[in-house]
């Protein structure tokens, strides 16, 4: 009875530094000292203030909930949380209920898809900023794919409940994630245009533009890094990593591009771009 007790406290503490954050960030010091008089919460009180600072940050710093009415974006705060994850470690599986919103705040998540041989192939790549779960979220079907982290990586988890009762409450918030949706149904008729429709050499130029600056044009030699492992890329590509390696030394070999480990040299944008055609 005890820790149920001082677990509730802790959890209406942190509500009330979350709606302090939301609605007016001077009254933080406020409730803190409303609650310094208990000796084991006011211990408690800088980890729960921390947590909750961070949960706002990262919910602020979103392009999904940034600039939201206050009680939309308290809706959500209250019970969002930060989730750390190591490298390789899985998030959720396919089939596993779907619990909410994962936005990635720190790291990279792979989402796969599996076979019954336990053969993967990498149907995304999820960086910061970007979210994964939606299909799941909003269906309230199991999850279609497996997400695990790539390297050590933070995310913010915003439960089911939270996030239809914000979209009630603000008419912007569920313009944002129809506009979401649909970009996402826009790649994948890419993807699957592009699979059955390009080559492999043409999927891998593609994918090196893609990463290239918009600003950058012309014949002008330009630098990108590869978010990920080459071996990821060639799965999110439908390729084999040999048949990866080989396009690139391919590419090589005509002065279209220099390799250096995670860093591709384009030595002429335009020439590559045309290259995408042929």
């Amino acid at each position: 009875m005890a820790a149920a007790g001082l677990e509730l406290k802790r959890a209406l503490l942190r509500f009330k530094l979350q709606a302090a954050l939301v609605f007016d960030p001077g009254q933080v010091a406020e409730c803190v000292r409303g609650d310094t008089q208990n000796r084991i919460i006011s211990q408690e009180i800088p980890r729960v203030c921390a947590a909750a600072v961070q949960v706002f940050q990262a919910l602020s710093s979103s392009s999904l909930f940034a600039g939201l009415e206050p009680a939309a974006f308290g809706r959500l705060a209250e019970g969002a949380e930060l989730r750390d994850f190591s490298g390789g470690e899985v998030i959720c599986r396919e089939g596993e209920p779907g619990t909410g919103l994962h936005l990635v705040t720190q790291g990279q998540v792979k989402l796969l898809l599996q076979a019954g041989n336990g053969h993967e192939k990498v149907f995304d790549l999820i960086g910061r900023g970007g979210c994964f779960g939606e299909p799941s979220l909003y269906t309230d079907q199991p999850h279609l794919v497996t997400a695990a982290a790539i390297v050590p990586t933070q995310l913010l988890h915003v439960p089911r409940a939270n996030l239809l009762c914000a979209l009630q409450e603000a008419p912007e918030l569920a313009l944002r994630v129809i506009k979401g949706l649909a970009s996402r149904i826009y790649r994948r008729t890419h993807d699957l245009k592009s699979y059955m429709l390009m080559s492999g050499k043409q999927r891998v130029i593609c994918y090196l533009l893609h990463e290239v600056p918009l600003e950058q044009d012309g014949p002008e030699e330009v630098a990108v890094t590869l978010p990920v492992r080459k071996g990821l890329i060639a799965s999110r590509l439908n390729l084999t990593q040999e048949h990866f390696s080989r396009i690139l030394h391919e590419l090589a070999a005509t002065a279209l591009i220099k390799v250096e480990g995670q860093r591709v040299h384009i030595r002429d944008l335009s020439r590559l771009r045309a290259a995408a055609m042929s």
